[in-house]
């Protein structure tokens, strides 16, 4: 895997070692890591296909960048048509699942239904937000 410039995740005594096999595979490791932890597009699209009330394809991550570091990421959700509840509510029961999963308090914004481009496929979707 390395050989085609893919990234293999070693686990160690003490946390992890990420090896990446091409100058892409590097600035992916670098891009995925929040506050030390890497983190997964599929481990948030996990959280969120298990929380009632939002629109499965219709997700985004956006990374803060601060001073010229990836430091923070934020998730954006769409709640489904219909959806009566509280927005904020659902963004908090969203965020509460990541901290669970992630070790990482991550901010979820929740928007109505056709707010978020619906992605079916693989996707981009991480986009950097600048300041």
């Amino acid at each position: 895997m390395l050989q085609t410039g893919g990234v293999a995740i070693l686990p160690m005594d003490v946390g992890y070692s990420a090896i990446g096999g091409s100058a892409a595979a590097l600035e992916c490791i670098i891009d995925a890591k929040v506050r030390g932890v890497i983190v997964y597009p599929s481990q948030i699209e996990d959280a969120i296909a298990a929380t009632p009330g939002t629109v499965k394809e219709a997700w985004q991550i956006y990374v803060n960048a601060v001073d010229k570091t990836h430091d923070t990421i934020t998730v954006a959700v769409g709640a489904e048509r219909g959806f009566n509840g509280d927005r904020a509510e659902l963004a908090d029961t969203i965020g509460r699942a990541l901290t669970s999963r992630l070790g990482l308090k991550v901010p979820v914004e929740c928007a109505p239904e056709g707010t978020l481009p619906r992605y079916e496929a693989k996707a981009q979707r991480v986009l950097v937000r600048e300041g």
